[in-house]
C-alpha cells in the first residue's frame, strides 16, 4: 500500500507545482483566468459533450484525492501527519462539496462559468494537497534519517 500512497503523493505533487509556484510567486490570478479561458475553448468546441467530461473529471479527481487521503491516513504512522491528514480532508471536502454544488448550478444555467471556482479556496487546497504529498514523499527519509 505505501507504493500506491508514493505514487499518488508524486502524482498530485507534480500535478500541482505549477499552479502552486503560480500562487507563491503572485501569478495565480493569470493563470486562472488563462485557465477559465481554455476551459470556456473546449466546451464551445465540444458542445453537449463537455458536461459529461467535466463531471467525469470532477469525480476522478474526488476519487484520486480521497483514496490518496485514505491511503495516508490509514498507511502512515505519524500521528502529526495523520492530524495534518485530517486538516486537509476537511479543506478538500468543503472544496469539492462546494465545486460540485456550483457545477451543478452551472449545468442547470444558474451561474456562469466564471463563477464555478471560487479561486480562494481552490489555492488553499491546492497549496494543502501540495504540501501533504511533499510530506508524505519527506516521511520515509525522516524516518531514515532519525
Amino acid at each position: 500500500m505505501s507504493w500506491i500512497l508514493t505514487l499518488l503523493a508524486v502524482f498530485i505533487a507534480f500535478g500541482y507545482s505549477m499552479y502552486v509556484r503560480a500562487i507563491l510567486k503572485g501569478d495565480a490570478d493569470l493563470m486562472e483566468k488563462s485557465l477559465m479561458a481554455t476551459i470556456a475553448d473546449w466546451m464551445v468546441a465540444s458542445g453537449p459533450k463537455s458536461r459529461k467530461r467535466v463531471w467525469f473529471t470532477y469525480w476522478s479527481s474526488l476519487v484520486i484525492e480521497l483514496g490518496y487521503l485514505y491511503l495516508a491516513l490509514t498507511t502512515l504512522d505519524n500521528m502529526a501527519l495523520n492530524f495534518i491528514t485530517a486538516a486537509v480532508l476537511g479543506i478538500e471536502a468543503y472544496n469539492m462539496s462546494k465545486l460540485h454544488q456550483r457545477l451543478w448550478w452551472f449545468f442547470h444555467g444558474k451561474i456562469t462559468l466564471g463563477e464555478v471556482f471560487v479561486w480562494k479556496v481552490e489555492r488553499v487546497s491546492s497549496m494543502a494537497l501540495f504540501t501533504h504529498a511533499i510530506l508524505v514523499l519527506l516521511f520515509p527519509l525522516a524516518n531514515w534519517l532519525a
